[in-house]
């Protein structure tokens, strides 16, 4: 897409991206449907739109953000018997089929053109939680450097600058480092994943910076949240008042589950 900051003036701007539709059209990032020019951003044909369940629009865990269609209770089984270090995470829509598919491809396919409408989407999110948290900060999750030269850029940062224009938020892309290489979490079963991000993660920033303040934590995928938790963990070390999660997708299944007690005495949340 034209870099819009090249463009003087939104008349201008919008004229000229509407001719460049002509010949550029927006396409649909799930079915690549052809959609002309997509002034709100999104992407999304309106019978792929049909198919996607958003979070807004059903029940969700008031902590951890993850769907539970059916239930009545506020928290999901994980979340009440376990601690988070964020105070709320939300997201867009489940991980699963078309959203699933179009998030591979923006992370490991280098369709980082989809930025521009999953960002879109989240700033649909995250703007009604502006007024009741009043951020002070956005922050993205970091990337290791083998999985930066491997892919090129890093997801996260490519939907948190965006995001943080659009609600008017100062922005930090490197308030995070990662101290040392782990495996892949997408390789990791719930166990592993918990252990894989325990004490490699810094603050790349003196921990001043972030004390007292509100912050949105951006992420692509909430699993099992152990990495929103231990980057969180982080931050509230570091005096900051309030951290909320927000990621594009969030898993649906539950883990807890899944795990036997010796197991829930081996994790630390």
């Amino acid at each position: 897409m034209l870099c819009e900051r090249w463009l003087p003036n939104m008349p201008f701007k919008t004229m000229l991206l509407k001719a460049l539709s002509l010949i550029f059209p927006d396409q649909c990032i799930f079915c690549g449907s052809i959609l002309g020019y997509c002034k709100s951003q999104l992407c999304i044909c309106p019978d792929c739109a049909k198919k996607i369940t958003f979070s807004d629009e059903v029940d969700t865990c008031r902590l951890c953000g993850r769907q539970m269609p059916d239930e009545e209770m506020p928290l999901c089984p994980t979340c009440q018997s376990h601690r988070h270090y964020f105070n709320r995470a939300v997201s867009c829509a489940s991980y699963k089929d078309d959203i699933r598919e179009a998030v591979l491809r923006f992370k490991f396919g280098n369709c980082t053109d989809y930025a521009r409408t999953f960002a879109a989407m989240m700033v649909r999110r995250i703007r009604p939680l502006c007024k009741t948290y009043g951020f002070d900060l956005t922050v993205c999750a970091p990337l290791s450097k083998a999985s930066m030269n491997e892919r090129g850029y890093n997801q996260a940062a490519l939907l948190a600058k965006p995001i943080a224009k659009a609600l008017g938020l100062a922005y930090c892309e490197k308030a995070f480092i990662k101290t040392k290489e782990t495996p892949k979490q997408s390789t990791l079963n719930y166990i592993q994943r918990m252990k894989n991000v325990e004490n490699v993660f810094a603050l790349d920033k003196d921990p001043s910076y972030f004390a007292g303040k509100t912050i949105l934590l951006i992420d692509d995928v909430l699993t099992t949240g152990a990495t929103a938790d231990a980057l969180s963990k982080l931050l509230k070390a570091a005096g900051a008042k309030i951290v909320v999660v927000a990621t594009l997708a969030c898993t649906e299944k539950d883990k807890n589950n899944e795990l036997t007690n010796e197991d829930w005495k081996e994790i630390t949340f």
